[in-house]
């Protein structure tokens, strides 16, 4: 009741003080506290559990773009060596291209 009333009497009118001090006094804003707790410890753990996941989440986002790096690091390694073995005779450029194709 009181917060119906607050809500239907305008802000600037003589009595708008005294209806914001009853809306004040009443019972609901003491309780308020309590309630804002209780709301809070119900949230708590959800959102740690949340946030657990979303490290996971993050850590595998970055492993897979190192992976992805690394691969493409490797593709480039291997084109090279590959274009220099095809150019001479060379066994040991031949063999480490094949070294790193397998990487």
């Amino acid at each position: 009741m009181h917060e119906d009333l607050a809500n239907l009497y305008p802000a600037n009118e003589p009595y708008s003080v005294a209806v914001a001090m009853l809306n004040n006094s009443a019972k609901m804003f003491q309780e308020a506290p309590t309630a804002v707790e209780e709301l809070k410890k119900a949230f708590e753990a959800p959102i740690a559990e949340l946030l657990s996941k979303l490290t996971d989440l993050a850590n595998k986002a970055h492993d897979r773009q190192c992976a992805r790096a690394e691969i493409k690091h490797y593709q480039e390694k291997v084109a090279a060596l590959a274009n220099d073995a095809h150019s001479g005779t060379d066994q040991k450029k031949q063999a480490k291209a094949e070294s790193n194709n397998a990487k």
